[in-house]
Parts: structure tokens; C-alpha cells; sequence
């Protein structure tokens, strides 16, 4: 019988509602998340005339410099190595949730 005192204890209902949020909260972000990819990927891949870079973006070193603004004395947009890590987190994240669904 489980300790009715103790209060990390939740109900079914709790526990559903609290994965209903999750995964809400997880498809409202991923769909964001997708549509920023997709833009990044659009000027990333870009190789035509109206492309204000050299050359389409190649690498996590090339995205990182294309997302400072020197004249404006503006960092990168993220540190070494967390866009590749974030896009990593989120293929293993993904991966193992394959057993679940």
C-alpha cells in the first residue's frame, strides 16, 4: 500500500495530466523549432543571386561567424559547439522516444 503521508506521490490523473502537458509543450516548440530550421536552412543553402554571402553556409564554424554582427560588436548567436550538441540532445531525445511511440 503505498504512504498516503508522502507527497511525491500522484495519482494516475496527475501523472496524465502532467505528460499531456509534455507532450504539448513538446509539439508546440518542435513546430516552432522546425520552421526556424527550415529558414536557417533556406539562407544556409542558398547559391544564387539574391544571396548576400559568398557561398552557402557549410559547417557549424561557417553558421556560427554568419550569425555575428562585427559592426555592431555582437557575439555569435551561440557558443562553439551547442548548435551541433542541441541538434544531437534532440536526434537522441527523438530516438528513444521511438520506443515509446
Amino acid at each position: 500500500m503505498p504512504n498516503t503521508n508522502d507527497q511525491t506521490t500522484m495519482t494516475i490523473n496527475e501523472q496524465k495530466r502532467i505528460l499531456r502537458d509534455h507532450v504539448l509543450a513538446f509539439l508546440e516548440h518542435q513546430r516552432k523549432a522546425t520552421i526556424a530550421l527550415r529558414a536557417i536552412n533556406e539562407i544556409g543553402l542558398l547559391e544564387n543571386d539574391g544571396n548576400p554571402l559568398p557561398r552557402s553556409i557549410q559547417g557549424e564554424s561557417v553558421l556560427r561567424h554568419w550569425t555575428t554582427t562585427n559592426s555592431l560588436g555582437l557575439s555569435p548567436a551561440f557558443e562553439h559547439g551547442e548548435f551541433s550538441d542541441v541538434i544531437e540532445d534532440a536526434q537522441e531525445a527523438i530516438k528513444a522516444n521511438g520506443y515509446i511511440v
